[in-house]
């Protein structure tokens, strides 16, 4: 077995004598693997794409290639061994990786998902170029108009996120998470099959105080491993989840490397967020850095698109901004994504385990998913593509059919949890890991199966309103539940009085604002966007150098939009409608620049 390396990319070709793909950031291939078939090629990790970690392996004929990490095993060795040996041994698998593997006997080609879908890989099926990547663009064509799929592409514009496993390309799929997918040796996808099944199992026998100590347990063994080598920087705000870790990872078992370190950013000098992540990192000893976010998308777009690959509204990356910073400052960055999710409730406990079918899951699913303001954008962009095509019931039946995987499930409130997690997270909560992973590799807490398993063992009444980590940081971290709680502007230990002793206090607070008439950001795209020299360059890129997309839209509706948007942006949502609007034409901008490279 080789020593640990990194890569960029990864990519399999099946057809002899196919020319190699664009890359993600313009790097050239390396060629890993020529004969027997298929080709196997790997780009370097560059400036601009951290890539992956990479573990190549060999047993009994069979060649397997790890990218990422595998959590709460000392041996990869041992872990992708048994896998060799027994490829049932998948839904014992834990971390954040993609497993490739080549069958030289039966000249099978393997792939296996994390759990969850942490890292992503997708497959193209055209005859013309059957091949797997870890880079969407590497599976695009020249043709890119003539390759797009618009009904998926009017469901993200809907929603904000590909569903199931739709791309932007018709020919291209993304593999789903927890999954097994076999090709033959020229492509063809043989079979895919889940290797785990969702369980929620709520141990009702026991206390408060004994689950709140087996929750402390493993977040400490987690913590622990995370922290163990390398810069491991924190991302800190104003939730829970960012100083439930903190808790962890300033522990004594955690704390003895030194190597962990704590940053933020918020939109004012003055912004609460930071000024909370401050006082949690003074709190916990860690070494800190805030930060201010100032414009710098349109400077960004190529470096974000490459990340995200088209795959999330780019308003939403704030992490692009600490790119540089993180590159050069960190070995790691542990994010705390899907802890809100996992200790929290989804609203529906009232309906308990009365008959909730799939119907019913994906409506009440639909109804949280979808973003007002993509009129729009469906109108003037989709529609003509889509005609005689019911989105709307093409996107419910697709969803319905997803929902296979929780019908043995008989509480409506995990079975929605347990759906937004293969769909949301999968889609478009891990899509945003990438902008880290363009710097330094993430580590993922909250996806580690060791706390998915023991999450799926608390009774969600327990966990509603957040109150088991609530109950969690009163009893463990004390000093982080007396620091101030952003959502309820005041601490853990006096939330519940929110709307009752603290009102006079919050109207005090909005009268100083109104008073004071200053601005207050709350999102992305007000910082780049309403300012002088953000509306010129909006203007810019929509309408002088972005131009692939007129041929989607003319100049002359995105003009008038403009118009609209600056006259009143928050109209119908027309920040969301601008933003997504952005990131669809910068797509295009950067797959049409690439393959021209």
């Amino acid at each position: 077995m080789n020593n640990m390396n990194s890569i960029g990319d990864f990519l399999v070709q099946f057809k002899q004598g196919t020319p190699l793909p664009p890359t993600r950031t313009g790097s050239h291939w390396n060629t890993l693997s020529q004969a027997p078939s298929p080709l196997v090629f790997t780009t370097p990790p560059d400036t601009k794409w951290n890539g992956f970690p990479f573990t190549p392996f060999t047993y009994n004929g069979i060649t397997m290639w790890l990218l990422g990490e595998l959590y709460g095993s000392s041996s990869i060795a041992q872990v992708l061994e048994q896998l060799a040996k027994d490829y049932s041994y998948a839904h014992r698998l834990n971390g954040h990786f993609l497993i490739f593997a080549w069958e030289q006997k039966a000249k099978m080609f393997h792939i296996w998902t994390s759990r969850f879908g942490t890292l992503h890989a997708y497959y193209n099926t055209h005859s013309s170029c059957p091949s797997v990547a870890t880079s969407l663009i590497s599976l695009s064509r020249n043709s890119i108009s003539d390759t797009l799929h618009w009904p998926a592409i009017s469901m993200y514009f809907k929603s904000s996120f590909f569903p199931d496993d739709l791309t932007c390309f018709k020919d291209v799929h993304i593999c789903k998470p927890a999954s097994h997918y076999c090709f033959d040796n020229q492509g063809t996808c043989l079979s895919k099959h889940r290797y785990w099944d969702w369980t929620h199992a709520p141990r009702q026998d026991l206390s408060l105080s004994n689950q709140l100590s087996r929750f402390h347990e493993r977040l400490l063994e987690v913590s622990g491993e995370i922290s163990n080598t390398g810069r491991v920087a924190l991302p800190v705000s104003g939730g829970l989840d960012s100083r439930t870790l903190a808790s962890s990872l300033s522990h004594n078992s955690a704390k003895r490397h030194g190597n962990v370190f704590g940053f933020s950013y918020g939109y004012q000098n003055s912004s609460v967020e930071t000024s909370i992540a401050t006082n949690i990192a003074q709190s916990r000893q860690l070494p800190f850095t805030k930060f201010t976010i100032e414009p710098y998308i349109f400077e960004s777009l190529p470096l974000i698109q490459g990340s995200t690959e088209g795959i999330q509204d780019i308003t939403q990356c704030r992490q692009a901004f600490v790119f540089n910073w993180l590159q050069e400052h960190a070995d790691s960055v542990v994010a705390g994504h899907w802890g809100d999710v996992w200790l929290d409730d989804m609203g529906l406990l009232s309906h308990g385990h009365e008959p909730f079918t799939n119907g019913d899951l994906v409506k009440k699913a639909l109804h949280k998913f979808e973003k007002e303001g993509n009129t729009w954008l469906l109108n003037n962009i989709c529609h003509k593509h889509t005609e005689g095509v019911d989105v709307d019931d093409c996107q419910f039946e697709l969803l319905k059919k997803a929902c296979t995987p929780y019908q043995h499930l008989s509480e409506a409130d995990f079975k929605l949890k347990a759906f937004k997690t293969d769909q949301w997270s999968f889609r478009s909560t891990t899509a945003s890991l990438r902008m880290y992973q363009a710097a330094a590799f993430p580590k993922l807490p909250f996806y580690d199966t060791r706390l998915s398993d023991f999450f799926a063992t608390l009774p969600s009444s327990l966990v509603a309103k957040r109150y088991f980590q609530i109950e969690y940081l009163k009893k463990y971290a004390r000093d982080l539940a007396k620091i101030t709680w952003q959502d309820f502007d005041t601490n853990l230990f006096w939330y519940t009085y929110f709307d009752s002793l603290l009102i006079p206090k919050r109207a005090v607070k909005k009268l100083l604002r109104s008073v004071s008439r200053r601005k207050t950001y709350l999102r992305n795209w007000e910082v780049h966007f309403l300012n002088p020299q953000g509306k010129i360059k909006l203007y810019e890129c929509l309408l002088e150098k972005y131009t692939s997309v007129h041929q989607f839209v003319s100049p002359r509706k995105i003009e008038t939009l403009l118009s609209e948007f600056y006259q009143d942006p928050y109209y119908h949502k027309r920040g969301y409608t601008v933003s997504m609007l952005l990131s669809f034409s910068s797509w295009i901008h950067y797959l049409q620049q690439t393959h021209k490279k």
